[in-house]
């Protein structure tokens, strides 16, 4: 593109602050990329810095816009630019907060920038806003630690919204799963469903990282909205792949199948690598189970004499549990059984390792 500028201009400044004049308020978008272009060929005077900073306050929103983003391109000091980022990232457009948030990412090691993020990736309506601040969180090592432990509080936060804003948040940091997973999966049983599907499908990112939750996620997998049980199945399926063969085969199938948490606890009593470890502690807790629910009438209780096999100790739990006049729900009793069937298996095998 051709210069739009006079050669003969009167002074270098003026043809900068003309450029920078072109850049701001031009409606020609290719002209105005051509005078941004040009502008970060030099270097950027006090004068230019006044106007631009000026321009982030200006009340028309396209302006603030540009004004913004060619800081980002003019790489200006940020002790002149932050100040005012922090009054822009609060705008009542998103698209300014999201270029503000954007821009404020080199900066994340001061306090104020990383507190103006983290309110951004919390309370902002916008989800492309949300993602621009985690992004600036995110991107660098600075206040790391200081962020996942916002991250980690806000699962505790009053409003349901912000819980589920903590829980995409966390999948920015699966480098630190070690220190997330157990708070998402305390989260899998929060009162609210959409903080439940949020923090399903958070673990589902950190797929094999994610092996510890695989109990509470076959909770959501047997109970719940339909809606819950898609993404429970997606999570089991995305973290599968970090267990053991057999266990991987004896979940595999409540994933492709509709099958019932009874049959899936039945078939997994038929592998042939079942830990008899597994198999005995599973039979003891039962036993412990149905000495609860049968201790008012110890005579009525379900189990035979003879030992019983892993399945044939839990269907009398359910029994034993149908027969304690509370309440009862065939579904999740097989459910609760089989979820602590597998939690048993895996400390099994973190024991083995």
């Amino acid at each position: 593109m051709s210069n739009p500028f006079p050669e003969n201009d009167s002074t270098h400044t003026e043809s900068q602050l003309q450029l920078l004049y072109c850049a701001l308020t031009d409606p020609d978008l290719l002209r105005s990329q051509w005078a941004t272009e040009q502008l970060e060929l030099q270097v950027c005077g006090e004068e230019e810095t006044k106007l631009l900073l000026q321009s982030m306050r200006a009340d028309e929103p396209e302006k603030r816009w540009r004004a913004i983003n060619i800081c980002v391109q003019l790489a200006l000091d940020g002790s002149n630019v932050v100040p005012h980022l922090l009054t822009t990232v609060k705008d009542r457009l998103w698209t300014i907060r999201e270029a503000s948030a954007l821009a404020l990412a080199p900066h994340v090691s001061d306090d104020q920038v990383h507190q103006a993020l983290l309110d951004r990736a919390l309370f902002d309506k916008s989800p492309l806003v949300r993602e621009a601040a985690l992004r600036g969180l995110s991107g660098t090592l600075d206040k790391h630690r200081q962020t996942l432990d916002a991250l980690l509080a806000a699962l505790k936060h009053p409003k349901p919204p912000v819980r589920c804003r903590a829980a995409v948040g966390l999948t920015y940091f699966r480098t630190a799963a070690c220190f997330i997973i157990p708070d998402l999966t305390e989260a899998l049983n929060d009162s609210h469903r959409k903080v439940r599907l949020a923090a399903t499908n958070a673990l589902a990112q950190f797929g094999p990282q994610a092996i510890s939750a695989l109990p509470t996620l076959i909770r959501r997998r047997f109970e719940g909205d339909f809606t819950i049980k898609q993404a429970a199945v997606k999570a089991i399926a995305a973290i599968l792949p970090g267990a053991s063969a057999p266990l991987r085969r004896t979940l595999t199938p409540s994933l492709e199948w509709f099958d019932g948490p009874q049959q899936t606890l039945q078939d997994a009593f038929k592998d042939y690598e079942l830990p008899e470890e597994v198999r005995a502690q599973f039979i003891e807790e039962c036993q412990s189970q149905i000495d609860v629910f049968t201790k008012q009438n110890p005579e009525q209780s379900p189990v035979s004499e003879n030992k019983p096999d892993g399945w044939q100790a839990a269907c009398a739990v359910v029994r034993a549990a149908e027969q304690s006049g509370r309440s009862f729900d065939e579904k999740k009793e097989y459910t609760k059984l089989l979820a602590r069937f597998v939690e048993l298996w895996l400390d099994h095998n973190t024991k083995e390792k």
